[in-house]
């Protein structure tokens, strides 16, 4: 066990997750660094913050700052989601008020700056680019500025966001679960546009499906709207994202209406917007949270809110790994796996409310089952082994698809001889360090062996899919 006043926390990114673990490790008596590549003057999509979140920013002390900075109140949103008419969802009767559409660049600067007021180093413009772990501690390497200076902390955590810079470096590798972008153009207006407070129902974040993605609207402080549109990368093929950016605005309604008072960006903005989680979330010495550790789709509206709940949450992880609790990280790579898995489920059935495209490649990508939904019909004492027909690139990639992150060629190479199903997953698990669920690798399994990837040498217990089968 050591005392939190002689633990040193180096925290690499200073966005909400990061500054809010900041905030909150230093309230447990921890020191901790903010390791910031940017001088928070750069470009940063304004994000909707659900109402729920005012109860994290109270929690960091930062819910007054909050209501009086340059960030416009929002009343609740507006959707044209499953058909075409305008459905309203108003914060009125919610028990925690009205929700924000941020000045992104602005919060983010304000969070970091109050944990500076409250002991934190902030290294603005700064980058990790080495950290090797020693007995008695990190050894880091940073170009703050254009130079080199050396570090050493007791724990780092990645706070970098979706490019999970630490992470990455050490060894960890992203799952995606789609290749959903961002095109965001900021539109602006000469004339007074709506008052900041969150009962003007101009404020309310607007959502149109349509039939390659989806768009959202909010407006923002000087006059100024953002208005995305969330598409799969491939259709930035053959345009240039201004250009289409402007032809599919043209296929909608309500974001069209919208947009008529203001003037045309000349430029929009791509941005990743990928479902996606580490294989690895923590690690000895270090742990990955907010974007940095997964990512939701921006339908969920809970970007923000799950960095600031991730970056209190992981205080707690940090006192409990240095209070000797030597299965903390352990948990907590669990828990987020269960968290990540739920909110699939979460966006599955939001994304199945959309039924004008049925045979839109975007909407079936996004519709598809989860193998959460499967039934298990694996026998697990069932000897299976690879059939000989094999080949790379068949179902095998057809399955990484289903299940991003599961390796169905190393599950194949494991069976190269009969093995009993429960052993081939407990294999699967020690060889990827169990960066899947169980029940993830059964899906893929059943899927295999329907396909007849995957033969069954001996008859199954369950009825089910043993397609397959030989005597």
């Amino acid at each position: 066990m050591r005392k939190a006043a002689d633990v040193r926390i180096g925290i690499v990114g200073g966005g909400p997750a990061g500054s809010a673990a900041a905030l909150a490790l230093l309230d447990q008596g921890f020191q901790c660094s903010i390791i910031e590549k940017s001088s928070y003057s750069d470009f940063r999509i304004g994000e909707h913050l659900l109402p729920s979140a005012r109860s994290l920013l109270g929690r960091l002390g930062m819910l007054e700052e909050m209501e009086n900075c340059r960030n416009v109140g929002c009343p609740g949103v507006r959707s044209a989601w499953g058909g075409s008419a305008l459905e309203d969802m108003d914060y009125l009767f919610n028990p925690h008020g009205g929700g924000f559409n941020l000045s992104r660049p602005e919060f983010d600067a304000n969070l970091a700056n109050t944990a500076v007021e409250r002991g934190a180093e902030l290294l603005v413009e700064t980058k990790l680019t080495s950290a090797s772990l020693q007995s008695d501690g990190w050894n880091v390497e940073l170009n703050s500025q254009g130079k080199r200076v050396p570090g050493q902390f007791d724990f780092l955590v990645d706070a970098s966001g979706r490019a999970s810079a630490l992470a990455t470096r050490l060894g960890a590798k992203r799952i995606s679960h789609d290749k959903l972008i961002g095109l965001t153009g900021f539109l602006s207006s000469s004339e007074p546009t709506a008052s900041a407070d969150d009962t003007n129902q101009e404020n309310m974040l607007l959502l149109e499906s349509s039939e390659d993605g989806w768009w959202y609207c909010a407006s923002l402080s000087n006059h100024r709207i953002v208005v995305t549109y969330m598409t799969d990368a491939e259709k930035l093929k053959n345009d240039r994202p201004l250009a289409l950016w402007s032809l599919a605005l043209k296929s909608t309604k309500h974001v069209r209406d919208y947009c008529q008072s203001y003037h045309d960006p000349q430029e929009v903005h791509v941005r990743s917007a990928r479902t996606q989680r580490l294989n690895r979330m923590a690690g000895k010495g270090w742990l990955a949270i907010g974007d940095a550790a997964y990512s939701f789709d921006p339908l969920s509206s809970a970007g923000i809110s799950k960095g600031l709940s991730s970056g209190l949450h992981s205080a707690e992880v940090i006192k409990s790994y240095f209070s000797g609790n030597e299965r903390a990280l352990e948990n907590y790579c669990a828990e987020s796996v269960r968290d990540f898995d739920e909110y699939l489920i979460e966006r599955a059935g939001y994304y199945r409310l959309e039924t004008q495209w049925p045979n839109a490649s975007f909407w079936r990508r996004r519709q598809k089952p989860l193998a959460v939904e499967q039934p298990i019909t694996l026998d697990p004492e069932a000897h299976l082994y690879a059939a000989e027909t094999w080949a790379p690139g068949g179902v095998f990639a057809a399955s990484d698809e289903y299940l991003p992150g599961v390796n169905s060629a190393l599950l194949s190479s494991l069976a190269s001889t009969p093995t009993p199903a429960h052993q081939l997953i407990s294999l699967y698990q020690v060889q990827t360090e169990k960066q899947n669920s169980d029940r993830d690798v059964i899906a893929v399994l059943q899927m295999l062996i329907d396909d007849n990837q995957l033969l069954v040498q001996t008859n199954s217990r369950f009825n089910g899919s043993q397609g397959g089968s030989v005597p």
